[in-house]
């Protein structure tokens, strides 16, 4: 389990409960995707409670959309803003780049776009 986006959950609980600590650890809300997270703890946890998934649903229910989500403007305000997609940040700029290269034709020197 990475590191970074557990204690982006941690910072998010913070940001969420006022600053206070004692809240987080006091926080109810059994409905929000990130509970099982909030006290930055690593604890053997079930497949689908894994840090960057709980990330990419809460963001998904915070904008209401794929697209949304991919057009967030929340860069400054929210530290879970680098994993809204569900990997890592190092992760989706290696696909990104794997992507826009397949999109690339290569044309021979004499040939036409068609």
């Amino acid at each position: 389990m990475h590191s970074k986006p557990v204690k982006a959950l941690r910072r998010f609980c913070m940001d969420c409960q006022g600053g206070y600590a004692a809240s987080v650890q006091e926080c109810r809300d059994l409905s929000c995707d990130l509970f099982d997270f909030r006290l930055c703890t690593v604890l053997p946890l079930p497949e689908e409670a894994r840090p960057l998934r709980a990330i990419r649903r809460h963001c998904l229910s915070c904008a209401g959309s794929r697209a949304d989500v991919r057009s967030c403007d929340a860069k400054d305000n929210c530290p879970l803003w680098s994993f809204r997609f569900g990997v890592l940040p190092v992760t989706f700029k290696r696909v990104a780049t794997r992507r826009r290269r397949k999109s690339e034709t290569l044309l021979l020197p004499g040939m036409k776009v068609q």
